[in-house]
């Protein structure tokens, strides 16, 4: 299964933990040819390594730490990629910032939104300025992460304000860019998932116990009652790459467990 995959190059954005870690382990195993992305030298080494160790044809991936939020580092990511393969087939723009969140009575609402939608969005464009001219050589994917929240505001709706209003434009991007680049042989989709059991959602409660809480509450709100896990997405993420979805583009992949419709 995904047997095209094999020998393509890989950029996963955000790939040392969470559903960027599960992308890129996943794609290993497919024979993919990786770049590892954070920030953490120490956790992109981590993933990486595992990564080379079950690739079937040995491939190291290329690891970058990059601050996304500096448009420099930024430059040079892509740069780096495209340096290392001299190629690129498959884009994963899995741009993720933490902030405090804030509504819009809230004093740090526009600081907020300085993080959360400015210097992500920021991020977005200028990768997909910069290396959609490599996917249009290879007639190439990009799957952009956002979330089931850019259809419909789903939990705690004031204080993620700027969340949701940057995943909805994350949506409209994805949307364009395929339009523009379809004739192109260029596919553009995002993956839309609720709570993932990631890392990065412990790190917005004070301990353990509280997030735990806050997600199993949260699973029980869909239909299937299950909390979804980073290999849920990364499977998904896999599938939009590949082949077996060559006629699909412009698409939100919702990965909810049926909570919009439960």
């Amino acid at each position: 299964m995904f047997d095209d995959l094999k020998h393509k190059v890989v950029l996963v954005l955000g790939s040392s933990s969470g559903i960027g870690e599960a992308t890129a382990i996943l794609f290993a195993t497919y024979g993919c040819k990786l770049v590892v992305h954070g920030r953490n030298q120490q956790r992109i080494a981590r993933v990486a390594s595992k990564c080379a160790s079950i690739s079937p044809f040995g491939y190291k991936p290329l690891e970058v730490a990059a601050d996304l939020r500096n448009l420099e580092e930024v430059r040079k990511l892509a740069k780096q990629t495209i340096d290392h393969y001299g190629q690129l087939d498959i884009f994963v723009n899995n741009v993720a910032f933490k902030d405090t969140p804030a509504g819009i009575l809230d004093e740090g609402v526009l600081k907020c939104m300085e993080t959360m939608c400015f210097d992500k969005l920021r991020a977005n464009v200028l990768l997909s300025h910069l290396l959609l001219p490599y996917l249009i050589e290879t007639k190439g994917t990009m799957i952009i992460l956002s979330s089931v929240c850019a259809i419909h505001p789903c939990f705690d709706k004031g204080k993620l304000l700027n969340f949701y209003m940057t995943d909805a434009a994350l949506d409209m991007l994805s949307k364009t860019l395929a339009s523009e680049f379809g004739e192109k042989g260029v596919r553009v989709n995002t993956v839309n998932p609720y709570v993932v059991n990631t890392p990065a959602n412990y790190d917005l409660f004070p301990n353990e116990s509280e997030a735990i809480k806050f997600m199993e509450e949260e699973a029980q709100k869909s239909a299937l009652k299950k909390l979804i896990q980073p290999e849920d997405v990364a499977k998904s993420i896999v599938f939009l790459s590949s082949d077996a979805s060559n006629f699909v583009t412009g698409h939100s992949l919702v990965i909810d467990g049926g909570l919009l419709y439960h």
